[in-house]
């Protein structure tokens, strides 16, 4: 009978997919909220919804509302990156670590980074529209859309492009009679305010 050959091999192939359903690597991305108020650890899983660590294929949004920092214990990537809430501020802390963001990471308003001597890398691109950030000794290979306040200190390496829009700025911060010098590696446009300063002691403050 014709349909016998077509059963026996339907059989195999419906056992196969749920064998590979059943694989432990077989996960689907997800949209991982931020949900512990208090501020915590990145690797946590607890301080996340649902319960588990963003991985690269994750979307993660930071957006619960209340002033708290979230640190970056470990170097994640992640495919998108949102961060800030209606209220409060949310600062997105890290240091010495590498973070890669392969799609788009947007800091809105309330939103704040403060990164230390770490790499921001990726496909993606960062558009910073939030509170005032600081970038001390960090690298960026993200194109850098900038319509908010973007502080620099011990100066970086921008790899991207740096696009500002009007009443944005970029300040240059030399401190503690140590130079700052932002080397912007690709094109920069500049619309709004850029300030070349020291904020303690001497030292010079370069682009």
């Amino acid at each position: 009978m014709p349909w016998v050959p077509f059963i026996r091999r339907a059989v195999p192939v419906l056992s196969l997919l749920l064998a590979a359903l059943a694989l432990p690597g077989a996960s689907l991305a997800s949209i991982i909220h931020w949900d512990n108020a208090s501020g915590g650890n990145w690797n946590t899983a607890a301080n996340w919804s649902p319960a588990q660590v963003p991985t690269a294929i994750d979307s993660v949004v930071i957006d619960l509302d209340g002033s708290y920092t979230v640190t970056i214990n470990t170097s994640p990537a992640v495919a998108s990156l949102a961060l800030g809430a209606a209220s409060g501020t949310q600062t997105l802390l890290a240091a010495s670590r590498t973070i890669t963001v392969n799609g788009a990471f947007v800091v809105s308003a309330n939103g704040s980074l403060d990164f230390s001597s770490s790499t921001l890398n990726g496909a993606g691109s960062l558009t910073h529209d939030g509170a005032t950030s600081r970038l001390f000794s960090t690298t960026v290979g993200l194109p850098i859309t900038n319509d908010s306040t973007l502080h620099v200190q011990r100066g970086g390496t921008w790899t991207g492009a740096y696009t500002s829009g009007t009443g944005s700025t970029l300040r240059v911060e030399s401190e503690n009679n140590v130079a700052s010098t932002l080397t912007v590696a690709s094109a920069f446009t500049n619309n709004g305010t850029l300030e070349l300063t020291n904020i303690s002691n001497a030292g010079n403050a370069n682009l």
